[in-house]
């Protein structure tokens, strides 16, 4: 893959892209592979862009391939940060998951519900002996997924999208590069520069003050998807600040004009989100997919 400047560089060019090399200089100086790329070719034309954010890889083809879904109205981009850390990542949520005797530590977990063990603390202790798999390459890639999305705003604020509306859809870390982002432009106080924000299965706090920040810089829709099921996302997020609630595992409340979708019928743990794009995306943005309901 071609290097970040001239991707970022060039990106909706015929609309007046404003990213210099100075500022490519800056942005590879915080984060490690930083680009977007775009999911088909001659897209400046069309009059809305989307970022799409995929929050961990099992390989880097899931970087574009979750996000095929949508319709040929608007540009969209895969942004590619990272890489190496969402790929360790993948690689200990796949050995967690599939290789350990997680359906009897699943139906444990389920009859106290995820966030009752979550609040309690009372996590299966055979899951927790599992626990080292999982927590370092997580913590390292949530670390990173913050500057990432501190990165986005500067692009962002620097109209590397050019005029036009630009909206932001995530899963898992990618979620959390967008609450990153948007909390960074609500600091900037950067008004008028996102249309619309989707974050889905976010391992970020669910709190009123939080998200009435990044309610005030999203002009169209704010949305958060979550599953009370996903036991995953509550196990790895058991050492964060569960005290500030899960946005991913439940609604968000108190702040008008944020949607919350429940699609708990759809996800029961978190490797599901990936390949379950297309029909949460169906749900959610069904007027900006193409033939969601199709595939």
């Amino acid at each position: 893959m071609a290097a970040s400047g001239p991707l970022i560089g060039g990106l909706f060019g015929a609309y007046g892209g404003n990213m210099s090399g100075n500022m490519m200089k800056r942005y590879a100086e915080q984060v490690q592979d930083f680009a977007f790329l775009p999911l088909r070719p001659n897209q400046e034309s069309k009059l809305r862009v989307f970022v799409c954010i995929s929050g961990w890889l099992t390989n880097e083809d899931e970087i574009v391939s979750p996000w095929t879904a949508f319709s040929d109205y608007s540009s969209v981009y895969a942004l590619r940060w990272e890489k190496k850390a969402l790929l360790e990542l993948g690689t200990a949520l796949d050995t967690f998951v599939r290789q350990y005797a997680i359906g009897y530590i699943k139906s444990e977990i389920i009859k106290r519900t995820v966030l009752a063990s979550l609040w309690s603390a009372l996590w299966p202790v055979g899951l927790l002996k599992l626990g080292r798999v999982i927590d370092n390459p997580f913590n390292v890639a949530k670390a990173r997924s913050d500057k990432a999305g501190l990165v986005l705003a500067d692009a962002i604020i620097d109209r590397a999208q050019g005029r036009r509306p630009i909206s932001l859809v995530g899963y898992s870390l990618g979620a959390r590069v967008i609450y990153s982002c948007l909390l960074n432009l609500a600091e900037r106080k950067a008004f008028g520069l996102v249309e619309n924000a989707v974050l889905i299965g976010a391992p970020t706090p669910s709190t009123t003050e939080s998200w009435a920040l990044m309610r005030s810089v999203v002009g169209g829709r704010l949305v958060n998807v979550y599953s009370a099921e996903d036991w995953v996302l509550g196990f790895m997020y058991r050492t964060s600040a569960i005290q500030l609630g899960v946005a991913g595992l439940q609604q968000v409340e108190g702040v008008e004009q944020v949607e919350n979708f429940d699609v708990g019928d759809i996800v029961d743990g978190h490797l599901k989100y990936s390949e379950s794009i297309s029909q949460i995306l169906g749900r959610v943005l069904d007027a900006d997919l193409a033939s969601v309901a199709d595939r």
